[in-house]
């Protein structure tokens, strides 16, 4: 025991020691680049802690009391480039700031971003530089390469719009996405889509990823992570700009950048770029504009306004998955999503004189008024949509060491997405028996052409869509809100950092039946109680016809406020029509004690939100009361149609149902209390720890419950513990970090074919419920080497990382685990198949201790750098694995080969079974040339060329329950960027 007391009273002692080790000094002077005249008023600092001064009238600044340490050193004069360098201060020091012209000090402080070696938090952050050697054009979490945790993919492999992100495992509906601070997660879901933003990622001029609740201040978006963007900022010089980018597949790019340069006292630069993409897979279309002004004013040294406008109108294509045999038979390239050839979809026109009128009986396929249509293609399922957003930014640095940051912000997003329902079976099997891992099945229907395609007119027109329908699922919503904060230091050990973010969204969301192709009517199917009041599993047919929505014909057009449902006051073109109502506020406070080395942070945020949902007609799956003769004709129904709080429909047999509508109301409010610490031991050596407990809104889906209101949907809570080390000298760069969260109330999608199409599931029996708890722990590490001092050649160095994850389901709810009224077991997946290959079903029971889907769980990176002198390039490898396909650790096709054939001629095709995707390797590489050619020819620019997935690889990215997403083939991009 005496031993144990005198190791406590010694590691007591010693961390005493350190911080109360010698204070040093900084000195220095800040000097004009090309004059090499002094720069007085210049801000210097130094950072972690609250290390700041101000150049005197000779250029010079003297800080004192600092702790020994490696510190960044930042310096910003309006007029000139923010300067920024590692500086290890172990005494007394004299350092010389040298400012280049040609910057402007306007950035958007964002308070949710970490600090290096003083916010406690996990993060990782992209620099502008970094940007600009990736391939230009994908959405934004393509972009990145050797995060720790962090997992980016797009199911049309090039991320043309349907980028996904994963961080530990969390997918991007609870990762906060921030745009200059700005919450753009949607209200009512917390999903995110990247196709919206195609300006933002062609105009970032940095990223952080922060993993786990981290330091967010705001929203209760950051459950598993935030992806934090900056955009550019306005330049001094007079600028004008061109760029280009080519590619294969096709991914042509253009665009022109104009800056007024420094106008007395103001600054701006307008952006415009056109993109026509193609994705690795066959008709991966993308069309948008892309346009970003950024504009600032400074109207004192410490006020600085900056307006941002920006908006990505886009259609583009999706890309479906499938049963690995189909792309065993037709390429990694293939798409089965509905598409067909524009030859096919040419004559089908000419046939049936089809015109672009949603009144015309046919509807023309090929004029691309609803529909994705270029040379060779037609896309029948794909998206639309432009939300543009401005923003307002204002900081004032107030004499006694405090700021005002204020931010004003409005969108408004108008478009939809278009599916295809009840089309004919163009690709099926005859499931066999599956034997020790192998299932051998037969091909019983291929109308494919030769690349996994419809190019018959024939199939198209007499299987195809046949029986088939159009409908497009639009969303008309606007969002305004603000976020205001004040920060002070008080001395050099406390910064008090308080403030507010308000959101309020309103959302339409109408859907029609925009094409029945030829058809006069379809019938759409409703689940009733008898005239008793019992629900017995019966339904009626409802005849509904075609219809659609004023908005935009197509493509990349601006009408962006035009949008509005037709006049339909029966819904009888709709097949759904609902009002969401969204206000969001979140007060919040946080405060860093400094002493020495040694920063503690804590902070405190109410998040309270509303829900506001109003039907305008029933859902789909909503339960109807069936009428009796006598009720209709004392009634006196005549049309359908909603009255009051109830909708009344007429079936195909002439009998009448009423429906009661949604009017739900739903408000809560949470405490999300975040606590850590970050201790510099060392001046290279630090470590972090922290503890969060956040909090989210439950999901819609659990919420709405296919139209039947769940009022006891609990809200999704997480308890996260961190504690990490990091290393930070001239040459390495080094992290490591471990984690555990608990994830409670975790939803999920559940699947029983046998309740397809009752209340409360979809019409293949997917629903959203809530589940129970799942676990995330693991280890993350990064590590950075420059090899100046081993090789002759300057300018190489290495990169590297590694993540283990182990996200497994640790209990389940009481409340799902059995059938409240059969008592009977409930399935959590009725479609669940075994190691080989039968179907198995999964029940809620059987869940705890298996795997939560949740992308690779292991995954390493290394990667060989070069950057000297303008030049610089890189040569990647990754490698994923554990990459568990189905929640609870289902099976899946994932490898096979095409046999024979039968005595039939049937094909037969051998499947083998896996409970994961197969590992995969990738190597990526891209080099380029920085250039400036200075004043005699003022001409700079960049020039990258890059080459994704070298070998040519084929692997598959991610998995849904309705087959497997192949990832990127091989891939060509050239860039180029000049600027006068």
């Amino acid at each position: 025991m005496r031993k144990i007391h005198l190791l406590v009273v010694l590691v007591v002692l010693s961390f005493s020691t350190v911080l109360q080790a010698q204070s040093v000094k900084l000195t220095g002077s800040v000097v004009n680049s090309e004059t090499l005249e002094a720069i007085s008023n210049a801000t210097v600092e130094l950072v972690p802690g609250q290390y700041k001064a101000v150049t005197d009238s000779k250029g010079l600044f003297e800080i004192k009391g600092i702790s020994p340490a490696t510190y960044t050193l930042i310096v910003n004069y309006i007029g000139f480039e923010k300067f920024s360098a590692l500086v290890d201060i172990k005494s007394d020091m004299n350092y010389e700031v040298v400012l280049k012209s040609g910057g402007l000090s306007t950035e958007v402080i964002e308070i949710n971003r970490a600090i290096d070696r003083e916010t406690p938090v996990a993060f990782t952050d992209i620099d502008q530089g970094t940007i600009d050697k990736r391939m230009q054009g994908q959405d934004a979490p393509l972009l990145l390469r050797n995060v720790p945790g962090f997992y980016a993919y797009s199911t049309d492999g090039v991320g043309n719009g349907e980028g996904k992100l994963l961080i530990r495992g969390f997918n991007q509906n609870y990762v906060q996405v921030l745009i200059n601070g700005i919450p753009t997660n949607d209200p009512e879901s917390n999903s995110v889509y990247w196709s919206n933003w195609g300006s933002v990622s062609a105009n970032a001029q940095s990223i952080q990823i922060q993993r786990g609740a981290g330091s967010s201040l705001y929203g209760s978006g950051s459950f598993g992570g935030s992806f934090n963007i900056l955009t550019e900022t306005p330049g001094l010089n007079r600028f004008i700009g061109l760029k280009g980018n080519i590619g294969d597949p096709k991914n042509t790019m253009y665009g022109i950048t104009v800056g007024t340069g420094l106008l007395g006292k103001f600054s701006g630069t307008l952006n415009v770029e056109r993109k026509i993409g193609e994705g690795s897979r066959t008709s991966g279309r993308y069309e948008g504009l892309n346009y970003y002004l950024s504009a600032a004013f400074l109207p004192a040294a410490n006020q600085t306004f900056k307006l941002v406008l920006h908006g990505a109108p886009q259609s583009h294509g999706y890309s479906y998955s499938n049963d690995v045999g189909y792309f065993k038979k037709f390429g990694y390239v293939a798409n089965s999503a509905p598409l067909v050839s524009r030859d096919v979809a040419n004559l089908w026109d000419a046939v049936h004189n089809a015109q672009p009128e949603f009144t015309s009986q046919y509807r023309s396929i090929s004029d691309g008024v609803r529909e994705l249509a270029d040379d060779n293609f037609v896309n029948l399922s794909h998206n639309m949509f432009h939300k543009p957003q401005v923003e307002l930014h204002w900081t004032y640095n107030l004499k006694d060491n405090s700021t005002i940051r204020a931010t004003g912000f409005w969108s408004a997003g108008r478009g939809g997405g278009s599916s295809i329902n009840s089309a004919g079976t163009v690709w099926g099997y005859k499931n066999g028996r599956g034997v020790n891992g192998i299932r051998v099945d037969t091909l019983s229907t291929n109308y494919y052409g030769s690349e996994g395609y419809i190019n018959s007119f024939g199939v198209f027109d007499t299987i195809y869509t046949k029986n088939a329908y159009q409908r497009n699922s639009y969303s008309i919503h606007n969002q305004t809100g603000i976020l205001a904060s004040y920060e002070k230091s008080f001395g050099k050990t406390f910064r008090l950092t308080g403030g507010a973010e308000f959101r309020y969204w309103t959302a339409e969301h109408p859907g029609y039946f925009t094409n029945l192709f030829g058809k006069n009517s379809v019938t759409q199917r409703y689940a009733y109680r008898d005239t008793a009041g019992r629900v017995t599993g019966a339904t009626f047919n409802r005849a509904v016809y075609q219809g659609d929505i004023n908005g935009p014909d197509y493509d990349w057009g601006f009408d962006v406020f035009g949008w509005k449902s037709d006049n339909d006051p029966t819904y009888n073109k709709q097949y759904r029509n609902y009002n969401g109502e969204t206000p969001q506020l979140t007060v919040f406070t946080q405060g860093n004690w400094i002493y020495k080395n040694l920063n503690i942070m804590g902070s405190l945020q109410y998040v309270w939100y509303q829900y506001k949902l109003t039907e305008n007609m029933p859902s789909e799956n909503a339960i109807g009361q069936r009428l009796t003769l006598e009720q209709a004709s004392t009634m006196n129904l005549q049309n359908e149609g909603p009255v009051g709080d109830k909708f009344y429909m007429k079936s195909t047999d002439n009998r009448w149902y009423e429906f009661d509508l949604v009017r739900a109301d739903r408000s809560r409010g949470f405490l999300q209390p975040k606590v850590g610490f970050n201790f510099n031991a060392t001046p290279n050596f630090n470590i972090f720890g922290n503890f969060a407990h956040v909090e989210r809104f439950a999901d819609l889906g659990v919420y709405y419950n296919q139209g039947r209101i769940n009022t006891d949907a609990e809200d999704e809570k997480s308890n996260q513990f961190e504690l990490g080390v990091g290393w930070n000298s001239e040459l390495l760069t080094t992290k490591l970090n471990g984690y555990y969260m608990l994830w409670d109330n975790k939803a999920a999608s559940i699947q029983d074919q046998s309740m397809a199409g009752q209340p409360g599931y979809d019409r293949n029996g997917f629903r959203t419920e809530l589940i129970g708890t799942s676990k995330h722990m693991g280890l993350e590490f990064e590590i950075g080497y420059s090899l100046n001092k081993i090789l002759p050649v300057k300018g190489f160095g290495v990169r590297g990382s590694l993540t283990f994850m182990d996200n497994t389901w640790q209990t389940v709810l009481s409340s799902v685990l059995t059938d409240p009224i059969s008592g009977k077991r409930r399935p959590f997946n009725t479609s669940a198949l075994d190691q080989n290959g039968n179907v198995d079903t999964l029940f809620f029971d059987e869940l705890e201790g298996t795997p939560v889907a949740s992308g690779p769980q292991f995954m390493s990176s290394l990667s060989l750098t070069y950057d000297h002198q303008g030049f610089f390039g890189s040569v990647d490898m990754s490698f994923f694995a554990k990459d568990y396909i189905l929640d609870g650790g289902s099976y899946m096709a994932v490898k096979g080969d095409w046999v024979g054939t039968d005595y039939k001629n049937r094909e037969l095709f051998q499947s083998e079974f896996d409970d994961q995707l197969p590992t995969r390797f990738l190597f990526d590489a891209n080099f380029g040339y920085n250039f400036n050619f200075g004043k005699k020819l003022p001409l700079k620019g960049t020039v990258v060329f890059q080459v994704l997935n070298i070998f040519d690889t084929e692997y598959f990215s991610s998995a849904d329950r309705y087959g497997v997403i192949p990832g990127m083939k091989r891939s060509f991009r050239a860039n180029i960027s000049l600027g006068w």
